[in-house]
């Protein structure tokens, strides 16, 4: 009988059986086709194409097809596998696919496949903000004092109960739970990193010196964690002077994302954390997905009209090989545009600002759409004033995501309006999603690259709208970002 196409690659049979029944996929895109064989063979792999490309889903399939390792010390069955991700949206993500692809698994069997475990947002905080921890001292396992939390830790006590073949989590939890002495990774055979450029987040490439010593001192939470599994899997003697040359007893890393540049790679190899690395990148830069309509709208007091096409906005067609997201995101920030007067006063939560998105919705009958803020403003609020003054009905994309306990199955399913902030953005696969809606200016090009990627996945139609208020230097910044990002924005047909 002729294998299934995925079964090819490596994939454990019955998983790829499971996809064609469960989900309707038999065929690997070219990229999956790439990097799950090495992944599955040990090699360290670094991952890069556009948004929407499958890279993470790939990655699933192939740590789920891993044998499971045994413990050195118990000899049980223990985590294979840790996947470290930038949000808690994407860890339940993750989750809801292991689901669907196992449905007749019980919640034990699952719980066995795959766990996530990440920092529960308060809900009086937004959702999401960046994770951030001040630089520690690491110390040795064996002096630390045992983690009494003070609340019940449900996370906890089931993963003390059942230990994953996958364990899927966020950079500030996984730090706080090795810190602890909670998790020992020494005996992983993966670590993979999701969006490893946000992780890692690495000094511009022209930082002064402060910001190069300030960004030593206090490194982010997901390079705390990595160092010290690797220190501990040291420790253990699979970093010996026998295994120098092989990579047959060292963690195998993965590391992925759009935006991946040449300073984060050479930064994995230079501090030992990758070694003879396959280079996987289908695309010689990284562009949008095709397929996507891109439009800006410009809101004042009392007009809304489309953003002027004219002044530094050239669109460029020649290939401009590799793109080095650090150089272009600072090298916007730093533009000097000439300063002007405020005359709105208005925020980007404003009412004329949510009239935008309403009316957008009402005029082009979307059905399912993600709207993001670049500010921070309360998303329940948002909401509410929504439904109220405008009759558009929102949810907010963590509550869909907790109301469904990590399934995003009904979450893609169901029609709506998403609200979320824009660090939200990086990673989810919504395939439904038909819109999306920028509200503001973006921080930087990469951040309004991950926000559109959103949509017009793996080769699907797509429209982009961000709305920009009408004030100062703003219009005139839009317009160098999408030059910027060779970005070639069209009219909206419903404003003049």
């Amino acid at each position: 009988m002729q294998k299934n196409a995925f079964e090819s690659l490596g994939i454990y049979p019955p998983l790829a059986s499971n996809l064609k029944n469960t989900m309707g996929i038999d065929t690997p895109s070219q990229l999956q086709r790439n990097f799950i064989p090495p992944i599955l063979e040990g090699t360290d792999v670094l991952i890069r194409d556009t948004t929407g490309s499958g890279k993470t889903f790939g990655v699933l399939l192939s740590l789920l097809s891993k044998p499971r390792t045994k413990s050195a010390s118990s000899g049980s069955l223990g985590i294979t596998s840790v996947l470290v991700v930038p949000n808690q949206e994407l860890a339940f993500q993750l989750v809801s696919w292991t689901r669907s692809l196992f449905p007749n698994a019980t919640q034990q069997q699952l719980d066995e496949m795959i766990q996530a475990i990440y920092t529960e947002s308060s809900p009086h905080s937004p959702t999401h903000a960046c994770e951030s921890t001040k630089s520690k001292r690491t110390t040795s396992k064996h002096d630390r004092q045992p983690f009494t939390p003070l609340g019940k830790d449900t996370q906890v006590e089931k993963l003390a109960n059942t230990l994953p073949h996958v364990l899927v989590t966020t950079p500030v939890r996984l730090w706080s739970l090795i810190e602890r002495g909670v998790l020992d990774l020494s005996g992983i055979e993966t670590l993979v990193l999701d969006e490893v450029d946000h992780l890692i987040r690495l000094p511009k490439r022209f930082a002064s010196q402060r910001q190069i010593f300030n960004r030593d001192l206090h490194p982010k939470p997901a390079e705390l964690a990595v160092r010290e599994i690797i220190r501990s899997a040291k420790a253990a003697g699979r970093y010996g002077a026998q295994e120098a040359a092989s990579k047959s007893n060292r963690i195998q890393i993965v590391a992925a994302s759009a935006t991946m540049n040449r300073p984060i790679r050479h930064w994995l190899e230079r501090n030992d954390w990758i070694q003879d690395p396959e280079w996987v990148d289908t695309t010689k830069s990284v562009v949008l997905p095709e397929g996507i309509e891109h439009h800006c709208l410009v809101v004042g007091p009392d007009s809304i009209r489309n953003m002027k096409l004219e002044g530094d906005y050239k669109h460029a067609t020649e290939d401009v090989g590799e793109v080095d997201w650090a150089d272009k995101d600072k090298s916007w920030k730093e533009q000097r545009l000439s300063p002007s007067e405020e005359t709105t006063k208005f925020r980007d939560d404003d009412d004329r600002m949510l009239e935008g998105v309403a009316t957008a919705c009402m005029l082009d009958e979307i059905q399912t759409a993600c709207v993001f803020f670049c500010s921070s403003p309360s998303l329940n609020d948002v909401a509410t004033r929504l439904q109220g003054d405008f009759g558009l009905s929102a949810k907010l994309l963590e509550d869909a995501f907790h109301a469904n306990q990590g399934s995003t199955q009904e979450l893609i399913c169901r029609k709506g309006v998403y609200l979320a902030h824009e660090s939200n953005a990086r990673g989810l696969d919504l395939p439904g999603l038909s819109h999306v809606f920028i509200v503001g200016m973006p921080s930087t090009p990469s951040s309004y690259l991950h926000m559109a990627g959103r949509t017009g996945r793996m080769g699907k139609k797509g429209s982009v709208l961000t709305i920009i208020r009408d004030e100062g230097n703003l219009e005139a910044r839009a317009r160098s970002l999408f030059n910027t990002l060779n970005v070639q924005i069209q009219p909206y047909s419903h404003v003049e």
